[in-house]
């Protein structure tokens, strides 16, 4: 069974491919997931293909971490609070843009909420 943070990680990237046209981004996060935490790089896509790909992996796991701290205080926590913790600890790639970071984070965070009501 898949982790949450891979089924949001997939659903974000899912969602952000259709509405933005960028039907590479689905195999792109699922290269993604399947290389982790190495670090390895693709070498067909451009930098902005592995740098969108990484972003919606990592925001998806620090998505669900800062979901679950925050659950400890509350059963639902507010999406802008999230948001606002995710913001701030997420490093932007300098080849994405402030605006597709924050697209990126509010349908993380969807689908984070989404995730959670029988997760855990």
């Amino acid at each position: 069974m898949a982790r949450p943070v891979d089924r949001i990680a997939r659903s974000a990237a899912a969602r952000l491919a259709q509405d933005a046209n960028l039907p590479w981004l689905i195999p792109e996060v699922e290269r993604q997931l399947a290389v982790g935490d190495s670090g390895q790089a693709a070498e067909r896509y451009e930098p902005i293909t592995i740098s969108l790909a990484a972003l919606v992996v990592s925001i998806a796991g620090l998505a669900w971490t800062v979901y679950t701290d925050l659950r400890r205080q509350t059963p639902r926590p507010d999406p802008e609070v999230i948001k606002r913790r995710i913001r701030v600890q997420v490093e932007l790639p300098e080849q994405v843009s402030a605006a597709d970071r924050d697209r990126i984070l509010a349908v993380i965070v969807e689908e984070t909420l989404a995730e959670t009501p029988d997760a855990e």
